[in-house]
């Protein structure tokens, strides 16, 4: 709970979210965070709903258990050669195995769960075995991220 706080209050000091007031702060710090908004009585509006629903944001408890790292490694240079591998739109024959693997899941729903600044300031970090990181293990957690969309829709 912390950690989406401090979150949230660096948000607000973010020219993004500056001068914003009311559901129109809470849906920008929410998704500055990459949160559902902690807050009690929050404001939820349609747009962060559709933003839990398509998983573009991460419930308090994913925040918990798995905080922000202050200290991130920076992201790689924009020349760097990391920019062109493989990923869920661009895959070759030459493309390894627990590669294929890891793009397929972002097809089905999965998230990335290693640390890259340019895409994620609030990373999803897992474990080393897993398929979304560095392994090919499958974790419970992936199955929910799955079949989470299907849930929210019948929420709605």
């Amino acid at each position: 709970m912390q950690k989406a706080l401090e979150c949230i209050s660096r948000a607000k000091e973010e020219q993004m979210c500056q001068g914003l007031s009311g559901c129109d702060l809470t849906t920008c710090t929410a998704k500055a965070c990459a949160i559902y908004p902690p807050e009690e009585n929050a404001c939820i509006s349609p747009e962060i709903i559709d933003f839990v629903c398509s998983k573009r944001t991460r419930s308090l408890d994913d925040l918990v258990k798995n905080p922000v790292p202050v200290d991130a490694p920076p992201s790689p240079p924009a020349e760097s050669k990391r920019w062109s591998r493989a990923n869920a739109e661009n895959l070759t024959l030459n493309t390894s195995e627990r590669t294929l693997f890891h793009e397929v899941g972002h097809r089905i729903g999965m998230d990335d769960e290693y640390y890259d600044r340019e895409y994620y300031p609030i990373p999803n970090l897992g474990e080393k075995k897993s398929i979304m990181r560095a392994g090919k293990k499958i974790m419970p957690r992936h199955i929910d991220a799955v079949l989470r969309p299907l849930q929210c829709l019948d929420s709605r």
